[in-house]
């Protein structure tokens, strides 16, 4: 402990520790109003997948895309004027294309307005007016100029056919309903209901509306308790009133406390300062800020009044070269209509940034980590005590774009990339940072299933766990019973106990169904290593964008949160092989693709029969991934 301390000292360094609760559980709600027929399974999945993807502290997969197809083609559009303008680089188009196909192929929406065959939408008219079916040149090299008009051609066609009569969204709610009011709710229509509704999620994000409004909307329809939920079209009809798509006028009141700052925020113009007579955000508060806002939801309009302030208080300090800061714990959302009259008023807490949305461990556990990675400092000189530094200025920042390059800038100081004969830079640091996050993917879904069965049928899943006999702890045992058919009674017991619970019956379900066949577990890795690639090449699309325009996409608060999530990974993991004496960054990444391409053989081993070979008491290895 004395070194320790004595080293804390010595680097001085600030070490920020998010504050939210050890583990990360779906949450499990009372459904007295719920009348619970089997014909209401879809609604209730429906109500609870959209509850898993907005919940600000959920596994980082099982979040929110950031694109559907619809906005992957607007980025695609936006990044093709970028690379007009010289602020991307033509082979950014490479990834996107790629992207787009699979996206496309994915998508049942998409193949509904413009069928299921994607090459068809790049056939072009040859010079005797026959149509040419050949995309070689196309996926040969998307980069090249013909490519790029070719692709900004189709590109704006898709767009105008998705957007008349608002096609593409009538469609997917059409779609949804169609599901949910499916006679028969089997695991083939709820893996389609489950794609749909992340469809429908990122749709409404990309259209202005908050995470924070929708997660609002969704416990408010389906989880009141004041709300009987018997009737699944009323139920529907009734939630997709809360998104009219239409832009609202809100007036936001601020507590404001400081003087110094109350005589600046007078000059703005459109924003009023007053007393605080009716003593509103406690005796402290001595005036309010009331700013008009127009936006779709009371949380944006929140969000943008607070950024707006912000913005100002940066200017300050630009001028003035003293430390101001401006903080709004509350804040009062008047909606008011054409006349200015009050129809709501909403009391708001300020929400989470994407930023500190996370798990935290346990103060005992964090002391134990905190002791271990200062111990591990002396092995990597300034690397690992520059990256936490730039976390914490992340964490600390109240803008996004900096968090951003903060985080990326992580990435940069801890994976070593050969300038020369070599792959890209970017190329190189996907190539690591997918064979890290690939190391515990499965591991880490299997241990959140498992978080969320204790937090929902608590009883059942212990009393199950006892049983098994294979695995060395609750994970392996899990695992055990996802794949192993020797208890398959134990799932079906875990899974009748689910009544009230269809999205935990569907992942036990589907779990079970990929992982216990070696080459589906294989291609499961490697589709996840792709959309990995693909993202993080768009985190770095955006970062460029950042430095060179000062430009990003709407969707930077859902990146920032993947960003985060793999960057502590990454610093995790670094700090986990520290332990075991490896000292080098370098011989840390090799350690791992080596881990990485030996599971990969051990996932293609074959039976005598030429069939992926039978998975049995090698469960754990074939299973849980390469971290360890």
């Amino acid at each position: 402990n004395v070194a320790f301390l004595k080293l804390y000292d010595i680097i001085k360094i600030s070490l920020c520790i998010k504050t939210t609760k050890e583990g990360v559980l779906m949450k499990c709600f009372d459904f007295s109003h719920w009348n619970l027929l089997p014909s209401m399974q879809g609604l209730l999945f429906f109500a609870q997948a959209m509850e898993e993807m907005l919940f600000h502290y959920g596994h980082d997969s099982l979040k929110v895309p950031a694109l559907n197809f619809r906005f992957l083609c607007i980025e695609i559009q936006n990044t093709i004027k970028k690379i007009e303008g010289e602020i991307v680089d033509k082979g950014n188009m490479r990834p996107l294309i790629e992207e787009l196909r699979n996206s496309f192929n994915d998508d049942c929406i998409a193949q509904q307005i413009f069928g299921n065959d994607f090459d068809s939408l790049f056939y072009m008219k040859s010079a005797e007016g026959e149509v040419n079916k050949n995309c070689f040149d196309l996926y040969k090299d998307p980069c090249s100029e013909k490519s790029v008009q070719r692709i900004k051609h189709v590109i704006d066609y898709l767009r105008a056919e998705m957007r008349i009569n608002d096609r593409y969204y009538t469609t997917l709610i059409d779609s949804i309903t169609e599901t949910i009011n499916s006679s028969s709710f089997e695991i083939h229509q709820q893996e389609r209901l489950y794609k749909l509704t992340k469809i429908f999620l990122t749709d409404l994000i990309n259209c202005s509306y908050s995470q924070e409004y929708i997660f609002w909307a969704v416990n408010d329809v389906f989880y009141n308790k004041n709300r009987k939920v018997d009737d699944i079209n009323k139920t529907l009809e009734q939630f997709w009133t809360y998104f009219d798509f239409k832009v609202k006028n809100f007036t936001v009141v601020l507590p404001l406390k400081l003087s110094n700052l109350r005589k600046h925020f007078e000059y703005l113009k459109g924003v009023t300062v007053r007393d605080n007579d009716k003593k509103l955000f406690g005796n402290s508060c001595k005036w309010l800020v009331e700013i008009p806002i127009d936006a779709m939801d009371q949380y944006t309009a929140q969000f943008r009044a607070v950024a707006l302030l912000n913005v100002f208080v940066s200017l300050l300090q630009y001028n003035n070269h003293q430390s101001q800061s401006y903080n709004a714990d509350h804040a009062i959302i008047e909606l008011k209509n054409k006349d200015g009259v009050i129809e709501a008023k909403y009391e708001l807490k300020t929400p989470i940034t994407p930023i500190k949305r996370g798990y935290a461990l346990s103060d005992e556990k964090c002391n134990e980590k905190i002791a271990n990675m200062v111990n591990n400092f002396r092995f990597f000189q300034d690397k690992l005590i520059n990256a936490i530094e730039l976390h914490s200025s992340a964490l600390d920042s109240n803008e996004i774009g900096n968090q951003l390059l903060n985080l990326w800038t992580v990435i940069e100081v801890l994976i070593p990339t050969e300038r020369k004969n070599s792959f890209s830079k970017i190329v190189q640091f996907c190539n690591v940072i997918t064979t890290v996050l690939n190391a515990q993917y499965i591991s880490s879904l299997i241990t959140q299933l498992l978080l969320d069965l204790r937090h929902c049928i608590k009883e059942t899943i212990e009393s199950q766990l006892l049983i098994v006999e294979k695995g060395t702890n609750d994970i392996e045992k899990m695992a055990a019973i996802l794949v192993l058919t020797e208890y398959q009674t134990e799932k079906s017991n875990i899974i009748s106990a689910l009544s009230c619970y269809p999205l935990l019956r569907y992942r036990i379900e589907s779990y079970s169904f990929v992982l216990s066949d070696r080459s589906q577990i294989k291609r499961l890795l490697t589709a996840h290593r792709k959309r990995l690639s693909w993202h993080i090449m768009r985190i770095y699309r955006n970062r460029n964008m950042i430095v060179h325009d000062g430009s990003h996409f709407p969707y930077i608060d859902i990146i920032v949160q993947n960003l985060h999530h793999y960057v502590d990974t990454l610093i995790d993991t670094i700090n986990l092989y520290a332990d075991r004496g490896y000292f080098t960054l370098n011989t840390i990444f090799m350690t791992l693709q080596q881990k990485e391409y030996h599971y990969s053989i051990l996932l293609e081993e074959r039976g005598s029969d030429k069939k992926p070979k039978v998975i049995n008491d090698d469960f754990a290895k074939v299973v849980l991934g390469y971290l360890d």
